[in-house]
């Protein structure tokens, strides 16, 4: 909020964990805006505009990363959190 007060312009890429879990059951592109709200009533009370923008073709790039980085979480904390012998396992 401060960094649209202070006149710069931001970007905002809706979407999570929601999109994601359906990514990898869906060929189709799917994301939940119809929910969040938010951002744009942010923007109308800021006088600041909206640039609707879609990338076609990131959803799997995103999802791969996400699983990625999920993978690299497990693995870093797993012997911290007392399971130094478990593997994760996403289906």
């Amino acid at each position: 909020m401060s960094l649209l007060d202070a006149g710069y312009s931001c970007t905002l890429v809706p979407g999570g964990v929601r999109e994601i879990s359906l990514m990898e059951h869906s060929s189709d592109e799917i994301i939940f805006l119809k929910e969040r709200r938010g951002f744009v009533r942010i923007a109308m009370e800021k006088g600041k505009p909206l640039v609707p923008v879609f990338c076609f073709g990131q959803v799997a790039k995103v999802h791969s990363e996400f699983i990625e980085a999920l993978q690299d979480l497990f693995e870093r904390h797993k012997t911290q959190a007392g399971y130094p012998h478990l593997s994760l396992r996403i289906v």
